[in-house]
Parts: C-alpha cells; structure tokens; sequence
C-alpha cells in the first residue's frame, strides 16, 4: 500500500524513530512519504492522496489526525507510540508495533466516532470526551510550571516505583478534593441536571492516564456516553482510580448513552480531550451542544 506517515517522535519514551517506521513498514512492502505531527503536516498527508495514513503517537496526535480525516475516505492506522494510548486501545491497536505493521494489510475497516461542541460562538472536535470537573483540574495543574517541576522531581525519587500507580494516586487526589458544582444538563431531550464533581461526554472508554470511566463505550456507534460523577460517590471513585480498576470492576458513576447533550460550559475546568477549552474564564458559562459530527474509518 501506498502510506502516509505521520508521526510524533516526541510521543511516549521514543522507541521508535520515524526511521525505524518507515523501514518495518516497508520491510512489509508498503511505500511510505513521512509527514510531521502539525496540522499543515497532517493536511499535507491527506492531500498525498494515501492508500492509508499511519499514525505514530500518542492520543493527541491520533485525535488531530482523526479529525482532520473525518468524512474523508482515507483510513487510519493507528501505530500506538505514546504513554497512554486511550484511542488505540478503544479500538483494539493494542499490539507490539512490529505486529501491528505485519497486520496491516489483513486489517478490516471499522469507524472511529469524532465529537463536536458548538454554541455562543465556540467550536471544537474531540475525539476522548468533552467535559468538566476533576479531568479538567488536573490539566490544569499540569499547566502549571511550578507543579510540572514538582512532577518531575517526584517521578526522579519515585523512579522504581510503577508509573501507573502513581499517577492514579494524583488523580484520586483531585477527585477527593473537587468541589461540586451545579450542571444544567439536558440530554436527548431529558433534564439531568445536578451537582457532579466532574460531567464527561464520552466517545471511548477511558481519558486521560488511562482512567476507565465509561467502560461499555463503543467507539463508532454514533452516541456519546454521558458520564456523571455524584459527590456522595467520590471516595468510591478515588478508591476505584487508585485500584487501577480491573476490567471486571465499574466505576462508581451513572452513565446514560445519548445522541446530544446541552449544558451550561463551565467556565474554569471544562476541557477536550487533553486540552482545556476555551479558557476564556467568563462569568456566565455559554450553554454549548456536543454531539457526533461524523466519523473517520480506520483499519483495525
């Protein structure tokens, strides 16, 4: 197959080049044209008119070439090359990357679902989930220097200690300390509004450090799983993250399979994917849409 190449060479712990890429993939027989990881890049990619663009990275750069794919009759390939690798996993790329290139020309097309979020003048895609609440905290805190710094410092003196472990211990800490807040939620049509300490329109399973909130999620059935976290839940919920939840535990939130959501934005904490958006900090949060805009194939 003719392949366009896109890759992250920062994603994950650089195992593998994109020279490394470009000669397992034709190692199999494929002709590949490298790209970079920027939007003109992955544009650039799609304009080479492809037989398949071959993702190399992490969910951020699976995401952008996702919905820069969307509606077009291009597939994507996902090589899994960062550290939590959310999207692959959702949709079964979860495979040595030598195995996964000798597969690719076996694969079968299935459909991975991008999200959309419009209203008061905004508008995004996403591919994880959009929402609110201790997710969001956590970019947040991530952004900050000082606590990357302090990250740092903390992954030096707990160097043998599992990487998993320890940033679920992080996540529990912001879902014990997030403050309820009220949702003015109505999805398809059905009034859910409350006080939640954190609201995720969900496409896949999990988000973020491989936080599995929304386990029965299908990936391209065209609907969003609305995930709802109750404060009188949320020592269940740092004990579940901190278990690491094994994949016959559910997490302790209520989930509904909806087509459309309206909510009131909240203004601080609000996210999509693993970007915080807008970030404008207005007073009033603008009542926002999210829905499924359409879907991309990829092979799996």
């Amino acid at each position: 197959m003719h392949v366009a190449l896109v890759h992250n060479k920062q994603a994950g712990g650089r195992a593998h080049s994109g020279d490394d890429l470009v000669g397992l993939l034709r190692d199999f027989g494929h002709s590949v044209e490298p790209f970079g990881k920027e939007r003109a890049d992955i544009l650039r990619a799609l304009r080479s008119r492809p037989e398949v663009v071959v993702v190399s990275g992490g969910d951020g750069t699976v995401a952008q070439v996702a919905i820069a794919a969307c509606g077009s009759d291009v597939p994507i390939f996902i090589l899994p090359t960062g550290t939590a690798n959310n999207i692959a996993r959702a949709v079964g790329a979860d495979a040595p990357i030598p195995t996964l290139i000798e597969r690719m020309a076996s694969a079968h097309l299935s459909r991975l679902d991008v999200g959309r979020i419009t209203g008061d003048g905004h508008e995004g895609s996403f591919v994880e989930a959009a929402g609110g609440g201790f997710i969001g905290a956590m970019l947040a805190e991530g952004r900050r220097t000082s606590v990357r710094f302090a990250s740092a410092v903390r992954g030096k003196i707990m160097r043998g200690r599992n990487h998993w472990v320890s940033t679920a211990e992080r996540v529990a800490e912001h879902v014990r300390s997030e403050p309820a807040r009220r949702y003015n939620i109505v999805a398809d049509g059905k009034d859910l509004s409350g006080e939640y300490i954190a609201v995720e329109a969900m496409n896949i399973a999990s988000i973020g450090p491989r936080i599995r909130l929304a386990p029965d999620a299908n990936p391209g059935d065209g609907q969003l799983d609305l995930v709802l976290a109750h404060p009188d839940d949320r020592d269940a919920l740092a004990h579940f993250i901190e278990s690491l939840g094994a994949k016959a535990d559910r997490p302790p939130v209520t989930v509904h399979r909806v087509r459309t959501v309206e909510m009131d934005w909240p203004s601080a904490e609000a996210h999509l994917d693993d970007e915080l958006w807008p970030g404008n900090g207005a007073d009033r949060p603008p009542r926002m849409r999210i829905d499924i805009v359409g879907f991309v194939r990829v092979l799996v």
